[in-house]
């Protein structure tokens, strides 16, 4: 039987990253200290998973998208520098969680194939909102699998019924899952 063991909110500004800030991280010191903290924490409860929620990730009113890649990688290119991260994806756990959110509450949810990928101009790498919290968590621990969850414009309501089936599919999995939200 699975469990969540804890859960966490990260911050994920770019500038916290030393090949991104070059020295202005320093000014986020605080900031930059929770992020280790928490990194800290994460090693000494081993999660076999960590789930993460982010904000920059495809983002749709409609629609609740997960990475499916057997791979999730992702680099701060964007913000000039060639740093960059590469994870395993939990692809079962992510299709448990598909699986319980569309039959059991009729939330649409999933992966983009690459032809809607590219109509819509998404990107399937990992963005930022992923890349800072995890930039400071595989410092210090790497031995888990990632699932990586975009937000969406559902009613509340719908999000927590969301919520309950990662928790059933958590539950029903042999994971020690660490939840992670990504804002700012």
């Amino acid at each position: 039987m699975g469990s969540l063991i804890s859960a966490y909110i990260m911050p994920h500004p770019p500038i916290i990253v030393p090949e991104v800030g070059r020295g202005g991280e320093k000014d986020a010191g605080k900031t930059v200290e929770a992020a280790r903290r928490a990194a800290l924490s994460i090693k000494k409860e081993r999660p076999t998973t960590i789930i993460l929620t982010t904000p920059h990730g495809p983002v749709f009113q409609d629609y609740i998208y997960m990475s499916l890649s057997e791979t999730l990688e992702g680099n701060f290119s964007r913000f000039g520098s060639d740093a960059g991260l590469s994870f395993k994806n939990n692809v079962g756990l992510v299709n448990d969680i598909i699986s319980y959110a569309r039959k059991s509450a009729n939330i649409s949810c999933g992966g983009l194939d690459e032809e809607v990928a590219k109509r819509y101009r998404v990107s399937r790498e990992l963005d930022h909102g992923a890349l800072v919290p995890l930039y400071y968590i595989n410092r210090e621990y790497s031995d888990f699998k990632l699932v990586h969850i975009s937000i969406a414009g559902f009613p509340l309501n719908e999000l927590y019924r969301f919520g309950m089936c990662i928790s059933k599919a958590i539950g029903e999995s042999d994971e020690r899952v660490v939840f992670i939200a990504s804002g700012d």
